[in-house]
C-alpha cells in the first residue's frame, strides 16, 4: 500500500489533470462537419450563417473564459497548497467537487 503523502500527491495530481482536461476541447478551428446529417445542420429561425472566421471568433471567446475559470481554479490549489503533499486527505472530495461545479457550466 502507498503512503499517505503518495496518495495524496497522486490525488493533487488527478485533480489537476481534471481541471486541465475540461478546457482541453476549445481553440481547435480545424474540425469539419463532413459526414454530418444534413438535418443537424439546418436551421430554419437562424439568421445568416456565420462565416467560418466568426464562428471561431465566438467559439474561442467561449473558450477563454472557461480556460480562465481553469487557470483561476490551479493558481488557487497552488497558492492554498503549494506542496501537494500538504493537502489534507479530506480536503481533496471538496477540492474536487469546488472544481467540478465551477467548470462544469462551461461545458453543458
Amino acid at each position: 500500500m502507498f503512503a499517505p503523502s503518495v496518495r495524496i500527491t497522486g490525488s493533487i495530481v488527478a485533480l489537476l489533470a481534471l481541471v486541465g482536461a475540461m478546457a482541453v476541447g476549445c481553440g481547435k478551428a480545424d474540425t469539419t462537419t463532413a459526414g454530418a446529417p444534413a438535418s443537424s445542420l439546418a436551421t430554419t429561425t437562424a439568421p445568416a450563417p456565420l462565416t467560418k472566421e466568426q464562428y471561431v471568433a465566438q467559439a474561442n471567446a467561449i473558450c477563454k473564459v472557461a480556460k480562465d475559470e481553469s487557470n483561476k481554479i490551479g493558481q488557487e490549489l497552488s497558492a492554498k497548497y503549494p506542496d501537494p503533499k500538504a493537502v489534507p486527505e479530506d480536503q481533496y472530495q471538496v477540492l474536487l467537487k469546488d472544481a467540478v461545479t465551477r467548470l462544469l457550466p462551461f461545458y453543458q
